[in-house]
């Protein structure tokens, strides 16, 4: 997984000019993991907008049309969680809530099962990454500590890419520590806090700290986001496999 991350990461500096070119790396990228469809929808207060995606064009429009997709509970579980979910459509088909006939429909076009998550933005509205897996594939569970990683990291660059927040020559080049840098690489490679405290042995609230920060000087709400402008910036160098950040 690391090295499909690693290569979806050098595939969306390539087109750092216009954001939206993102949408088929993000769709090669989910591929390559087992995902066959995604979508990617927008919240601003109540309403969702902009769901775009490589997704079955005639189910995306049904399920738009009914107010059942707002509360259906792949929305609500991603919308409650900050780590991704996962989702089987049979679960849901037998329900007496109004959403059960969307699930019977997903499973009609082949949408069986898949994983969820949730991305915010940084001006109060909130993206939600929707990945269908292929139903050929029956492992999707086996597989779910790493799907979910991937989903982390895949999330955000969703976003960038129908919010066109991708250009860094709007934004003056930030200044971050070492520090900052070293922990945003170990991110970039899928590293938790935790993880990243016991590589360069310090606490998880001391890394937790430099995130932060790099965070906040570069006005993006995810750690995620931060390493891709930083990388965007040239201030964060592109990792090979098994590589270590040049800033330790």
């Amino acid at each position: 997984m690391s090295n499909i991350i690693v290569e979806f990461t050098r595939r969306c500096m390539e087109v750092d000019q216009n954001p939206r070119c993102l949408c088929p790396i993000i769709a090669s990228t989910l591929e390559k993991l087992g995902f066959k469809a995604f979508v990617f929808s927008s919240q601003w207060a109540e309403n969702f907008t902009e769901l775009q995606g490589h997704f079955d064009q005639l189910f995306l429009e049904t399920i738009v049309t009914d107010r059942a997709y707002l509360s259906n509970p792949i929305m609500a579980g991603a919308l409650s969680s900050w780590t991704p979910i996962f989702w089987e459509a049979e679960q849901y088909c037998k329900s007496a809530q109004p959403f059960a006939k969307m699930f019977e429909r997903s499973m009609d076009v082949g949408y069986e099962r898949g994983a969820a998550v949730r991305v915010s933005g940084r001006v109060g509205e909130v993206g939600i990454l929707v990945a269908i897996y292929d139903g050929r594939h029956a492992h999707m569970d086996a597989e779910r500590i790493i799907l979910s990683s991937a989903m982390a990291v895949i999330g955000p660059y969703a976003a960038l890419a129908w919010q066109g927040r991708g250009d860094p020559a709007s934004v003056q080049r930030a200044r971050l520590s070492p520090r900052e840098l070293e922990c945003l690489g170990w991110s970039l490679q899928g590293k938790t806090a935790w993880e990243t405290s016991r590589i360069i042995s310090c606490s998880e609230r001391t890394v937790n700290f430099h995130l932060q920060n790099a965070m906040r000087k570069l006005e993006v709400p995810s750690k995620q986001q931060a390493a891709f402008k930083a990388m965007k910036m040239g201030l964060l160098p592109v990792w090979s496999e098994g590589g270590l950040p040049c800033c330790a």
